[in-house]
Parts: C-alpha cells; structure tokens; sequence
C-alpha cells in the first residue's frame, strides 16, 4: 500500500470489509481503520490486524472510548453507524448504499474492483461481450484479453461491414456513433457486477459443500438427533444457505439470458431497463453473497482440513458461530424479472 493506494486491492475486492479512507472523516486515525462483517454479520471496526497479532475489533457504540469526540467531528459516530447497518461492503452495493446515506464518495476513485480482479473476470465477462462483438462483426471477430481490447475494436473499426454495424447500433441505442465508446464504458461496467457476483459464489461453493456434509454428518449423529434445539438450528441454518445459494444462481442465470435476448433486438429502452434491473439487485445480491462469503470463511478458518475434527467441535462452531446473524439472508424477490 502507499499513499495513493491507503488500502489493498483484497480490501476494495471484498463484500466484507470498507476501508473507512473511502468516506469522508473528521476525526484524525478513524479513516486508517476498516469497517468488516465479523462472524456472526455485525459491522464492527477492526483499528489492525495481522497473523501475529489478531484482529482488534471494536463495536461502533464503543468508537468514543478510543477516539475523541466533540463538535467538530461527533458527524463521523453517526455515518460510521450508519456505514455498518450496510448488508454488503462491495463496491456495486456501496454505490447505491452511499449514495442514499448522502455520502459523497468518487465512485471512479474507490467504488472500482482493482485491475487485477477485473482480469480475474474476464473468463465470465465473455458470455456478454460475445454477442456485442457478434452484433457489430458477425462473429469474423476472435478477441482475446480483456474488456478493453474489445473496445478498442470499435473505437476505430476496419471493416466496412463493422462501421455499418455500429452505426446501426448507434442508431438503436439512440446515441451518436461518437457515444459508443461511452457506452460500452456502461456496458462493461454493469456487466462486471454480475461477473463479479458470480464469481464471489463460485469461491465459495466448494467450502459449502464441505459445509453442508458436515452438517448432513452431524444431522445423523445420534448423539444430535434427539436435541430439538441443536436440530432446529441445523435445519434453519441449511435451508438459508441453500436457499441464498439458489437465489444468487437463479438471478444471474435469468439476467445472462435476459441479455442474450437484448441482443436479438437491441434498442434504447431496453437496454436501460435491463441494465436498471440489474442495478436495483446489487444490494439484494450483494446482501446474500456478503453472509455467505463471511460465513463460510469462518467455517475455512475454524475447520481447514475436512477430516480434522468430530461432530461436538463443528456442532458447537455452527451453534456458537454460524447460526448467528443467519436470519439476515433474506429471500430475493426475482420472480417479476
């Protein structure tokens, strides 16, 4: 990290942690702090961290007993509130988030995935830059790299047949010809949150697997089976997590086929009201993937190696642990899509 860089690509590329330099403070040493989802879901602020020293943690009501505070910056204890009852620290969800907390942050600054995420994704950005690509060059077109290889083919394109194309697609979208780069700028980005989403939920399925044996394995043991409150947990806490993996699955899957339909017919209006859509689905999405992602980490951390513990140790972690805060995964509404 530097001075330019305060905080690391792993903490702008999290659904879990807020650097807190990326909001405006008044009070001298909070912004050097984070803002993370802790176990059980609760936003608290973490001062440091590091593998020899732990994690120094403090809940947000307790900021007065390390920080001053008077008139001059007693505004931060309320954003800072505010800022941990978010579900989702991603950068989709936090544009939509702040914006409506009336927090002005620069979204080109510090609300952007770090280079290398965004090159980590470029294998899902393909489903949508394909038919983009198809639409103005007919599928004569191979690109590799990423999405800004492909706008450069439009910048400038060779091929008369290409040009015509454009020019069609500016037509349809009902902008200048001289706007389409600008709009593949809004293209990718919208696309790159459902590259990104996915790929949150792609990290994490095989420790839900893992997870999810476990809890059959412990569902089973006859030691278990007779307590109803143990039981009850287990079943609450399965049916949440599955449900909350399905729900993610199934809305990308029915905005990846919305737009290959797009493109059938591309005109401005639908495009907008797509891309809206998707936007008004960050912070659900962002919600369920962030308490996935918290979840199953502190299960990783907790149990790293699948056969190194018995049922009481993992029964005890998911009653002490992971049951809490799982009632925040709430059910996302995408049957209107």
């Amino acid at each position: 990290m530097s001075a330019e860089n305060p905080y690391s690509d792993q903490d702008k590329d999290a659904l879990h942690i807020l650097p807190l330099s990326v909001v405006p403070l008044a009070t001298p040493g909070l912004s050097k702090a984070k803002l993370i989802k802790n176990a059980r879901l609760e936003g608290v602020i973490e001062l440091f961290s590091g593998e020899e020293i732990g994690s120094g943690q403090i809940a947000p009501s307790d900021l007065d007993r390390v920080f001053h505070f008077d008139s001059t910056n007693e505004r931060d204890l309320d954003l800072v509130m505010n800022l941990s009852e978010l579900a989702s620290y991603d950068v989709f969800s936090l544009r939509i988030e702040l914006r409506k907390l009336d927090i002005e942050v620069d979204d080109c600054e510090h609300l952007q995935l770090s280079s290398k995420k965004v090159e980590n994704l470029n294998k899902y950005m393909r489903v949508f830059t394909r038919p983009l690509i198809a639409t103005i060059y007919g599928g004569k077109q191979a690109v590799k790299g990423d999405f800004k290889d492909i706008v450069g083919l439009f910048i400038e394109p060779s091929m008369p047949e290409a040009q015509k194309n454009l020019a069609e697609l500016a037509t349809a979208l009902d902008i200048d010809v001289r706007g389409i780069p600008k709009f593949l700028e809004d293209y990718g980005d919208a696309y790159l949150s459902l590259a990104y989403y996915q790929s949150c939920l792609d990290e994490n399925l095989p420790i839900i697997h893992d997870f999810l044996k476990s809890v059959a394995e412990i569902q089973k043991d006859p030691n278990f089976k007779s307590n109803p409150s143990i039981m009850g947990a287990l079943n609450v806490v399965e049916a949440k997590l599955k449900g909350a993996v399905s729900d993610v699955e199934n809305v990308l899957e029915i905005f990846r086929a919305r737009t290959l339909n797009m493109w059938y017919d591309i005109n401005a209006e639908t495009y907008r009201r797509i891309k809206d859509l998707m936007t008004s689905y960050h912070t659900d999405i962002g919600r369920a993937l962030c308490a996935i992602t918290v979840k199953m980490s502190a299960w990783k951390e907790k149990f790293p190696r699948k056969d190194n513990s018995g049922t009481y140790r993992r029964a005890d972690f998911i009653m002490s642990e992971i049951r809490h805060g799982i009632d925040s995964i709430q059910q996302l509404n995408y049957s209107d899509i």
